[in-house]
């Protein structure tokens, strides 16, 4: 997605939010969208430019944010917030169907209520059941898996050979990166953490092997953007990944790029796929952690 269709988004989803919380500071407001301060003074004083045809005082969007404290006084016809898309829509229900299988009795009849009302938004529901059917059938085994701290085997397309594979992997977590639900784990032949995109995974099921004795990683992102220097000969980088680029400053020697949370061991494998041109900047746990797989994969030459 470009920088200006993020932005367009993130300022549709400004006005309804504030108008939530007339009188947020800015900095909650900056650290609820997942933003600089910088980035949001810019977002508010575009949205000061916008409003209806005619475009005087009266049919502009009216906020105050001078004092540090931000508030909506005339929205403009913004104060409903956006609507969820298919996408959206389908991962949210899938989330619901699976929550709904582990969470305790209490919360049954909320999740329930919830599903009920994004069944209704969902116009088109023969495809996108049929999907939701697939995904929740290998989810529930993947999720069987993680908390009976078992292995997981599957078949597995790569995207880089477009080859057919088994692996085996002791799964640690199910996450969402770049709009595709992952696996995280522990892939049994190599050792490495790993990420796997739910939609090339096939024939899941669990596996007959002791994984006791793996010691599970626990990611360093914990849901922290990610704050990258990449040289200018990896440039690459920032198109492929401009959906989850939040902001980006030219450098002499290259960018320095703020990412939003993504998949730890996807962010891991295209660092060392660029060969050192792309260096991590915080968290420094994350680096560190690098540090160490790159002196691992060292020894095993």
């Amino acid at each position: 997605m470009s920088e200006a269709l993020e932005r367009t988004k993130r300022s549709l989803d400004l006005i309804p939010y504030i108008l939530e919380h007339q009188g947020i500071t800015l900095d909650e407001l900056a650290h609820k969208f997942n933003i600089s301060t910088e980035t949001l003074y810019e977002d508010l004083n575009l949205l000061f430019c916008c409003g209806l045809p005619g475009y005087t005082p009266l049919e502009l969007i009216d906020l105050s944010f001078d004092d540090g404290y931000v508030s909506v006084l005339e929205p403009q016809e913004l104060d409903v917030p956006r609507k969820l898309s298919k996408q959206e829509l389908l991962r949210l229900h899938l989330g619901l169907e699976v929550c709904g299988k582990y969470a305790p009795n209490h919360l049954q009849p909320r999740i329930k209520k919830l599903q009920d009302q994004i069944s209704k938004l969902m116009t088109s529901s023969a495809p996108i059941e049929i999907v939701m059917e697939e995904s929740e059938a290998k989810l529930k085994v993947i999720l069987e898996a993680i908390t009976s701290n078992s292995a997981l085997k599957f078949k597995y397309v790569s995207a880089k050979s477009d080859s057919l594979s088994e692996r085996i992997i002791s799964p640690n977590a199910v996450s969402e990166s770049l709009n595709h639900i992952c696996v995280e784990g522990i892939e049994i032949i190599s050792g490495l953490e790993k990420s796997f995109r739910l939609d090339r995974m096939s024939d899941i099921s669990l596996a007959a092997l002791d994984i006791s004795k793996l010691v599970k990683h626990q990611s360093t992102l914990q849901g922290s953007p990610v704050k990258l220097h990449i040289d200018a000969s990896a440039h690459n980088f920032l198109n492929a990944n401009a959906s989850i680029i939040l902001e980006s400053h030219n450098l002499e020697s290259g960018y320095e790029v703020s990412l939003s949370t993504v998949s730890e061991s996807w962010l891991i494998s295209e660092i060392f796929a660029y060969g050192g041109r792309i260096r991590v900047i915080e968290p420094k746990a994350l680096g560190k952690r690098i540090a160490e797989i790159a002196k691992s994969r060292l020894g095993n030459l």
